[in-house]
């Protein structure tokens, strides 16, 4: 059985008793020195098929493993081809498929036989032949030979006496579909280099609904007198698509794009009225409405007739967020008896029935359906809401069904989504690196733990490994974005952890996340500081569980916003949100809890903040290591500062409760709330200015909420 992080309680247990935090991780093994050192300036060759010799996704994995062996080993490398080959030595790395003849003579030579992998998968090995030492990493393809030497470069960053050892190692993706993409679509993270170096072969493009012309199916829509704007709009989006395309491609990579349905030009509305809109409402569109669908299928048309090399088209619509010269709804949202008296069940079928007729019978593609909705009783986390939609649609080739890992959003105090596993239907699961409640990369939040094996609070903690044993072979990883405002990165640096983390485990499922941060560590801050780092890491996710989260509401609330939203995104909220927390911790139990918890968590993070500060001098890039130190250094002043305000609230609520006599809560309450006035102001000037770290948050009631609140304390004599 896997060993899991250490949860919440685990880390309290520790610090009560004042035993020291120390993780058991894989220790580092330093490179041979004579070895090395007999090696330095040796010549490399790295051979690949001739008929590979201008691939784009082969020369970047190529020109990767030249500026390894050339830093690290100090090496002299050489690109060459199989057919220009005639000897090998002293270090060669045979690289390809069926098609490079130096794997085939490789094999006859040790009287081994190809091995048959999956589709994108890889075998490296390491051996002699003759006086040369000889790396093999052949694919099942060039994609599987690519991700094998990516792969076989990790290796020799995390340890280089791995070049000098037997090696003999096979992977194949568990995920066949590794999408990744930015939601916000406001910056590419990752590149497609990246992209293709973690593992992934699908990235996403621009939304489609930008990129559609209805000129053809009714010029009034485009009329260059009114519109012209419009059509200006298209064409710039088509010509970035095109040229996110064209790198994809380039990479070997798959195309998606994503979508709100429904989502028509403005224009739309004023042109057809009534007979595209709800007979009640003119500014929605009623998928039971001839013209709507007709709109619908053209634009799905439009966008795969020009844009044919797109593989996946992906629809939401549970939410319509439609920009720029655009508009639309959640088609199942609105009066029923003004929309072909449809119920919300039907009209999703309409939906999802209309995009099938367009992607996959009509054009061949894969059509991908969020599920995702609001609340819990909807096509998202309810399989019986799932289920009866889902009955509507006889057509289930090439369909796959997206739901996030969580039941509902990606909070904490959800466990995994019930429709995994339980409908009839291929299935993609969506996971988080920068999540939207906790942070979003502005300080240490890993997520290694809660993607392989969900919350320890969750009942039971199940997570990518549980989706994969029951048959999800699709993942879909928001690499950045999500939610809305900030926090705004100035670093991405703790975003890369959780990225690496994840973009392994859609391979390996059962990896340990405890490994994996280890690794991570040592690629980024070197094997010296590594252990110091990862323990930062390992904590990091139980301090925003105690921090942003409010246990005793938690566990009542459950799935839909279980903290109240007190703090979401970059925002402090005040009033209900902070009564609703008092009242779901009034008995004392639950209000102790929640002082203690609060307690629990500055001290794990100080906790952290140690462990940093012992791995500093030890990391390879100081000045990374200085500017990391001030994310942390602004995680703290922010939980302080919370702590404060939550803390100070719930004892000016309990001293309200008491008539305005107890003079203990009054004066718990007034030290608290004027501590978090201190707290807030160092927060928002003096951490806030310091290099390399995020946006602060922004106040949203809280202010008015403890100034109304400090007043009141402070006028009773």
């Amino acid at each position: 059985m896997r060993r899991y992080r250490s949860a919440f309680s685990f880390w309290l247990i520790l610090l009560v008793l004042g035993i020291p935090l120390a993780l058991v991780l894989r220790p580092n093994i330093e490179a041979s020195q004579p070895k090395m050192e007999q090696a330095v300036g040796s010549q490399a060759l790295i051979v690949l098929p001739t008929s590979w010799r201008d691939d784009a996704a082969v020369s970047l994995a190529a020109s990767d493993l030249s500026a390894l062996l050339a830093s690290a080993y100090q090496f002299q490398p050489t690109v060459v081809y199989d057919t220009d080959v005639t000897s090998l030595g002293p270090f060669a790395f045979v690289i390809g498929d069926a098609s490079n003849t130096w794997l085939s003579t490789l094999e006859n030579a040790q009287a081994s036989s190809g091995i048959q992998m999956p589709a994108e998968g890889f075998h490296i090995v390491q051996e002699m032949h003759g006086v040369a030492s000889v790396t093999r990493i052949q694919g099942a393809d060039l994609l599987g030979s690519v991700y094998g030497v990516f792969h076989l470069i990790d290796l020799l960053r995390l340890n280089r006496q791995t070049l000098f050892e037997p090696l003999d190692i096979m992977r194949s993706p568990q995920m066949t579909l590794r999408a990744v993409s930015d939601p916000t679509g406001s910056t590419m993270y990752p590149s497609p280099e990246d992209a293709l170096r973690a593992g992934y072969n699908t990235v996403f493009i621009e939304p489609w609904p930008g990129l559609i012309s209805y000129a053809d199916f009714d010029p009034a829509i485009t009329a260059p007198d009114k519109y012209a704007s419009y059509t200006a709009w298209v064409e710039q989006n088509r010509k970035k698509a095109g040229d996110e395309i064209a790198r994809a491609r380039q990479l070997h990579l798959r195309i998606a794009t994503m979508g709100d349905v429904i989502s028509f030009p403005r224009q739309t509305l004023s042109i057809y009225r009534t007979q595209a809109t709800y007979d009640d409402d003119l500014t929605r569109f009623c998928i039971a409405k001839q013209r709507t669908r007709d709109l619908l299928s053209y634009s799905l048309d439009n966008l795969l007739t020009t844009l044919p090399e797109i593989d996946y088209v992906m629809v939401r619509t549970g939410e319509n967020y439609s920009s720029g010269p655009l508009t639309g709804n959640n088609p199942a949202i609105g009066n029923k008896a003004a929309c072909g008296n449809l119920d919300d069940v039907r009209r999703l079928q309409l939906v999802i029935n209309t995009v099938y007729d367009q992607v996959v019978t009509r054009h061949g593609k894969t059509y991908i359906h969020r599920a995702w909705d609001l609340g819990e009783n909807g096509f998202h986390a309810n399989p019986d809401y799932a289920r009866a939609v889902l009955s509507g649609v006889p057509n289930r080739d090439k369909l796959i069904v997206s739901f996030k890992q969580t039941k509902t959003d990606y909070w904490r105090f959800n466990g995994m989504n019930p429709n995994i596993g339980t409908q009839d239907v291929s299935q993609m699961i969506e996971e988080q690196v920068a999540r939207e409640y906790e942070g979003k990369g502005a300080f240490p939040n890993y997520v290694g733990g809660l993607i392989a094996d969900g919350g320890e609070e969750d009942r039971p903690p199940a997570g990518l490994e549980y989706a994969y044993q029951h048959g999800v072979r699709a993942v879909w990883v928001w690499a950045k974005g999500g939610g809305w405002g900030g926090p705004e990165l100035r670093s991405t640096v703790w975003l890369d952890a959780n990225f690496y983390a994840v973009s392994r485990l859609i391979w390996d499922t059962q990896a340990s996340p405890e490994v994996l941060a280890q690794d991570w560590a040592t690629l980024r801050f070197g094997p010296k500081a590594a252990s110091k780092v990862a323990e930062v890491l390992m904590k990091s996710d139980d301090v925003v569980l105690g921090a942003l989260y409010v246990g005793p509401l938690g566990n009542k609330r459950r799935g839909w916003t279980p903290n109240h939203l007190w703090v979401r995104d970059d925002i402090i909220q005040g009033g209900d949100a902070l009564t609703q927390i008092y009242q779901a911790t009034k008995d004392d139990k639950d209000f102790q809890a929640t002082l203690r918890e609060k307690a629990v968590a500055l001290e794990l993070l100080d906790s952290m903040i140690a462990d940093y500060k012992e791995a500093m001098p030890l990391a390879e890039d100081r000045e990374l290591a200085e500017r990391v130190l001030n994310t942390l250094t602004y995680e703290r002043s922010l939980v302080e500062t919370l702590n404060h305000y939550l803390i100070g609230m719930l004892h000016y609520y309990r001293w309200l409760d008491s008539n305005k006599k107890n003079a203990t809560e009054r004066a718990a309450a007034t030290t608290e709330l004027r501590s978090w006035q201190d707290s807030w102001t160092h927060y928002t000037t003096v951490v806030a200015a310091l290099p390399g770290v995020a946006t602060p948050y922004r106040d949203s009631g809280m202010v008015k909420t403890a100034t109304s609140a400090l007043q009141q304390l402070q006028e009773v004599k």
